[in-house]
């Protein structure tokens, strides 16, 4: 296994052409599943902290207005995240040798997808531009669209990923965050997370209609909290929604060989590992210019889809929503999910309500905003 200079990787203009000649081409694309068992559902449900019974039980979920149990708003990528290599070597991920940081996402929510359904994924590469950045001085802004359709060809979702491209040199010398540690809590702070926790299954709408005209633009959503942030929770995540990049053993060796631009080296072991190793790896991380272990930004989104699930209870749905990363949340940082609604109107039949998203740290920073429009029952 080749012990490349991979902190110091630079971006090429014939890399970037080579990506650029790729935009607007659909690809198929293969994840971590291919069928919504109940397994799967339920695995996904619980690496996000959802207990919600619509995932999760049978006799519940058929009593529902769905009829069947049905996934969380963004589990369609675990149908994608294992991505495609083309002949020509390109494919879904990170720019080659750079350090993607996850940036956004944006959800449309066509169809439910229910537990036994098959969904074919549809990747194309959207836009690949420089941007100026606080975090390296320069990055480079990936969007990357996947359209899905179920076993009976129907379009149920539309997700498209916001991925910034680095050079850790940049990262490392600009130190952004190099002054954010781990957070050491007070037993009041441990208390307060713990009432919370307490109190959050009261405020899931379940069964009982939450109608529109009952809405009112200011509205909170009673916030959900998430954390604090540990090893164990990220794998908790990492055992729902897959790994691109986890490859074991013989297939990882085999997984380097493909894709060298992935292999990172902690240098304090001298030991391989793979890009996907910085979230919990700290070497790793402070390697690439970020200050310790940290999360994936698809889990904050899927948090404040959990968040609009609970508000709008089993008869409402979502019809799309989006989040940007703002900040890192790193090991032993705890996230507040609030939700405001911001408008309410009526477009044919349906009720729509648009709604601002944000989460908080106790830190008291906003780590990621978002926005949503949900469709809820009118009398």
């Amino acid at each position: 296994m080749s012990r490349t200079d991979w902190e110091n990787a630079t971006v090429s203009p014939e890399l970037l052409d080579f990506y650029r000649r790729h935009i607007g081409i659909e690809y198929d694309c293969d994840g971590w599943i291919t069928e919504a068992t109940p397994d799967a559902i339920r695995h996904f449900s619980l690496g996000i902290g959802d207990d919600n019974p619509l995932y999760l039980d049978a006799a519940y979920a058929k009593a529902s207005p769905y009829g069947s149990i049905i996934v969380p708003p963004t589990f369609p990528d675990v149908f994608s995240n294992l991505g495609f290599v083309s002949k020509d070597g390109f494919g879904r991920g990170p720019l080659p040798g750079l350090f993607g940081l996850w940036a956004g996402d944006r959800w449309e929510c066509i169809e439910p997808v229910r537990a036994g359904d098959r969904l074919a994924c549809k990747w194309s590469l959207v836009s690949l531009k420089e941007r100026k950045s606080s975090f390296a001085q320069k990055g480079w802004e990936q969007v990357e669209q996947i359209r899905y359709f179920n076993q009976h060809g129907r379009h149920v979702a539309t997700y498209q990923v916001v991925r910034f491209n680095y050079e850790r040199t940049g990262a490392r010398r600009e130190g952004k965050y190099a002054g954010t540690k781990p957070y050491k809590y007070t037993d009041d702070e441990l208390a307060a997370i713990t009432k919370a926790y307490e109190q959050e299954a009261g405020h899931r709408r379940g069964a009982t209609p939450r109608y529109w005209p009952d809405t009112k633009a200011g509205e909170e959503l009673p916030s959900l909290v998430k954390g604090p942030l540990t090893l164990t929770q990220l794998i908790g995540f990492v055992l729902g929604w897959g790994s691109a990049y986890c490859a074991t053993n013989r297939l990882g060796h085999e997984y380097a060989k493909r894709k060298p631009g992935n292999v990172l080296i902690n240098r304090e072991f001298n030991l391989p590992d793979n890009v996907e190793g910085a979230h919990w790896d700290i070497q790793l991380a402070q390697q690439s210019g970020f200050p310790w272990a940290y999360d994936f930004g698809c889990m904050r989104t899927a948090w404040l889809g959990h968040l609009l699930t609970d508000w709008i209870g089993d008869h409402g749905r979502i019809k799309r929503f989006e989040a940007q990363i703002r900040r890192p949340n790193i090991v032993g940082d705890t996230q507040w999910m609030h939700g405001r609604v911001k408008a309410t109107r009526r477009v044919g039949t349906e009720g729509l309500v648009d709604i601002d998203l944000w989460a908080m740290s106790q830190r008291g920073e906003v780590t990621a905003t978002g926005e949503a429009t949900v469709v809820l029952p009118v009398r």
